[in-house]
């Protein structure tokens, strides 16, 4: 061999491989990591809620169980002394459908409501015009039964006006209010 020759040294060590990295991705395309992340977290919260609903609704149908009690009676329940009152009510209700208001202008005579009335287990009944609930409105106590002749104050009708509504209101013997409530057509000249 001659030194002319140029002599080609191999390195005995490999050279250094760089690190891979991903390709780069394309442009206008995300990544799907967090969307998935959210969906999964989606269907677990749903998951979780649809759970406790269930759970809820099973306890509002499971009745309460009661501690039993650390007293015992041998004696029987006694029997109550008396029933409880009767509610009352309205037997009988008779008005007219429609009353007759006669002269006209300053002449026109003002007539009174007819009414009769009848009723059971009643401790009180009231008169008053209007719908609402006679007893609160305190306009007139009256007997339990009778018509427009049993009002110490007669309930006049008011010619100018077409109709009228008045309500009878009966406190029962249990204390609770009934009320009826009439309109009476008023004819013949109005104003």
């Amino acid at each position: 061999m001659s030194d002319n020759v140029p002599t080609l040294r191999l390195p005995t060590t490999p050279p250094p491989v760089p690190p891979s990295t991903p390709p780069p991705m394309p442009p206008g395309r995300p990544s799907r990591g967090p969307l998935v992340a959210f969906i999964l977290l989606s269907v677990l919260v749903v998951a979780a809620t649809g759970v406790l609903v269930y759970v809820l609704i099973d306890r509002a149908r499971t009745p309460a169980i009661a501690a039993p009690s650390s007293t015992v009676s041998s004696a029987p329940a006694a029997a109550p002394s008396q029933p409880p009152p009767s509610p009352g009510t309205f037997t009988a209700l008779t008005v007219p459908q429609s009353q007759q208001c006669r002269g006209h202008g300053k002449d026109q005579q003002q007539g009174n409501a007819q009414v009769a009335w009848a009723t059971t287990n009643a401790t009180q009944v009231w008169v008053a015009q209007g719908t609402a609930d006679a007893v609160s409105v305190g306009f007139e106590q009256v007997p339990l039964s009778g018509n427009q002749d049993s009002f110490q104050t007669p309930l006049p009708i008011d010619c100018s006006r077409r109709s009228m509504t008045f309500t009878l209101t009966l406190v029962g013997a249990d204390g609770a209010h009934v009320s009826r409530t009439w309109t009476v057509l008023i004819s013949g000249r109005h104003g």
